[in-house]
Parts: C-alpha cells; sequence; structure tokens
C-alpha cells in the first residue's frame, strides 16, 4: 500500500515532515491508515485507533469505535496519557472532510486532562473521503487561551454546539475538499489557535 504525501506545514515544517515520513515508514501504522480510509468510505460509523509509543518508537494500537449514524466516537475513553490518536469520518451528508471543531474540542479535552504523553509528538490525525489530516499543537498557550479566553469548557456539549455555528462559516459539508482545508487554516489563523494543520 503505498501513499503519496504532501507535506504542507507552516510551523517547523522540517520537523512536522519528518514526523509524517516516518510515520508513513512503519508498515503499523500504514495498515491502520488503510483500515481507517475503508472505514471513511463504506461505514456508517467511525473508527479509531488510541496510540502508545513503545521504547523503539513504534507504536501500539487500541481500536475504538463510534455508533452507526452518530458522526463521533461514542466509545472513545481516554483513562491514561496516550501518544496518539487517528480516526475516520464516515460517509453521511452532514459529515465534514477535515476535522470537526468537536474533533478540535477533543484535544483540548486531553491537554486539560493531561492525557498526553508529549505534546511535541502527538499525533492527531484524521482520514475522511477527501483526504487525510493531521493536527499538530505548536503552541500550547495559545491553544489553551482559545478555550479560556471564549470559556469554552472542552467537554461541554453546549459549548460545543454554541461555536459549531462559528466553525461552519469556515468548515462545512457542503464545501468542497479544497474550500474546507482553506476554512480550517483560516480558523485556526484568526483564532489565535496555536494548532497546524
Amino acid at each position: 500500500m503505498g501513499y503519496d504525501v504532501e507535506c504542507v506545514h507552516y510551523e517547523d515544517p522540517a520537523d512536522f515532515c519528518e514526523q509524517i515520513q516516518q510515520l508513513i515508514a512503519d508498515n503499523d501504522f500504514k495498515m491502520k491508515m488503510g483500515d481507517l480510509k475503508s472505514a471513511a468510505n463504506n461505514f456508517n460509523y467511525e473508527i479509531g485507533y488510541k496510540m502508545n509509543r513503545y521504547e523503539d518508537g513504534t507504536f501500539g494500537y487500541e481500536y475504538v469505535q463510534g455508533l452507526p449514524n452518530s458522526g463521533s466516537l461514542d466509545g472513545l475513553t481516554v483513562n491514561s496519557p496516550i501518544d496518539g490518536l487517528i480516526h475516520s469520518h464516515n460517509l453521511g451528508t452532514d459529515m465534514l472532510s477535515i476535522f470537526s471543531l468537536s474533533d478540535i474540542f477533543a484535544l483540548g479535552a486531553m491537554v486539560q486532562e493531561n492525557l498526553i504523553n508529549n505534546i511535541e509528538n502527538f499525533v492527531f490525525g484524521v482520514v475522511t473521503f477527501g483526504g487525510t489530516y493531521q493536527l499538530s499543537i505548536n503552541n500550547l498557550n495559545d491553544f489553551m487561551n482559545y478555550f479560556s479566553t471564549n470559556q469554552i469548557d472542552p467537554f461541554s456539549e453546549g459549548d460545543l454546539i454554541l461555536h459549531d455555528f462559528g466553525y461552519g462559516l469556515y468548515v462545512n459539508p457542503s464545501n468542497i475538499f479544497s474550500q474546507n482545508e482553506i476554512g480550517l487554516l483560516n480558523f485556526i489563523e484568526s483564532n489565535n489557535l496555536g494548532i497546524s494543520l
């Protein structure tokens, strides 16, 4: 299974792209990404993998699955620090071709609860019918300020619903893939999120 990778990153591109290349060279990671791609194109539920890095740099994976037609990883529970989370977005008329605001909130919740082993090399990815993407945190203070300044509780469904409307001005299901990519980049920049796509 081959992957053509275009690594576009605006903060420390060499480090980020090197990490991506290392992941793509890992056969287990490639197989999991293949599973996610298949799920994104064929299933009516999301799947994902929690990742834990071994001493030799390879990963162990724990499978998680959402409920049918829910558009989320309902079964995801993170009780101890992890090194990565990769997941799919399933097919559906209201599904996004890129990260959702719920995904960004989940990342914020993991940071707040100290459930990330190492933020500098945390793998946070999504595979959709439109492509494969990874977010990285390049400024932890800016990222967490987004939640505190806007009085957002990343665990709150009400806060997600309230702020999802604003996110929809940038990223929404009716956009083509490239519009959502540009929209997410604009959302990140306009909110000084401290994350990179």
